[in-house]
């Protein structure tokens, strides 16, 4: 009795895994036949920025683009100040220099790709006027010291990072036409900028092209003057004397 009563136990059990491992291969055709959904926009580049600040060795916040040619503002600098921390200096309205954590622009590190950019002042500052954003696809701050970042930076080391084709494999292309007009110069400004990328060689080589074209026009009324001095409005040979004869 014991016997057979173990033999009735044993088949079911054979038969399960026989019907399982059978099961298998239809299991797996199913799964190659499910539809994926990627969230895209505003709401996905929030989750990447989240990722990348839960996922990061020290203190750092991000900014991820929309879209390939779709960062958040028109200017980087403008981005970077919804960051905690960060606040920015503008020239003409601009943005253009970063602050971070009280230290002024010459105190940060700021590198595309990970690599040292050049800047257009004498100092260390960088002005992120000359880098278009339709051309980025994110930036990061990182607030702390790490051992495989440049060093150099008392503030943040910044890093922006260019749009890059295996990011989006397949074409992509992306345009935008805008125009400005400045009041004093009463000139309209425009601008065009274009993105385009391909992948080949299934998704393992890819080529991007950009473009970005801006002509500015500004007026800026403003006077100054210096080498202020007092003297009697009689003395009219003291006003008529020549600058470099006066005596002060």
């Amino acid at each position: 009795m014991k016997n057979t009563l173990n033999n009735t136990k044993v088949l079911p059990i054979a038969l399960a895994i026989s019907s399982a491992l059978s099961a298998n291969p239809s299991f797996a055709q199913q799964a190659d036949n499910t539809e994926v959904i990627q969230v895209s926009g505003i709401r996905s580049s929030l989750i990447e920025s989240m990722d990348l600040k839960k996922n990061a060795s020290s203190i750092q916040d991000s900014i991820v683009a929309e879209d390939i040619g779709k960062f958040p503002d028109q200017n980087v600098a403008e981005s970077l100040q919804r960051i905690t921390g960060v606040m920015i200096d503008r020239t003409n309205g601009e943005g253009s220099k970063v602050t971070v954590r009280g230290f002024g622009p010459k105190f940060n590190a700021v590198h595309l790709n990970d690599r040292i950019i050049a800047t257009t002042d004498v100092g260390r500052e960088f002005d992120f006027q000359s880098l278009p954003s339709e051309l980025i696809s994110g930036a990061d701050v990182v607030k702390a010291s790490r051992a495989n970042i440049s060093e150099g930076s008392m503030g943040a080391y910044i890093n922006v990072r260019t749009a890059r084709p295996l990011d989006n494999p397949g074409f992509q292309a992306a345009g935008s036409i805008n125009a400005k007009y400045n009041d004093l110069a009463e000139e309209f400004d425009p601008k065009i900028s274009a993105i385009v990328s391909n992948t080949f060689a299934d998704d393992s080589i890819g080529v991007l092209f950009g473009v970005s074209v801006l002509d500015i026009t500004n007026r800026i009324d403003s006077a100054g003057a210096n080498r202020w001095a007092f003297f009697d409005a009689a003395d009219t040979a003291f006003a008529l004397r020549p600058y470099h004869r006066r005596k002060w």
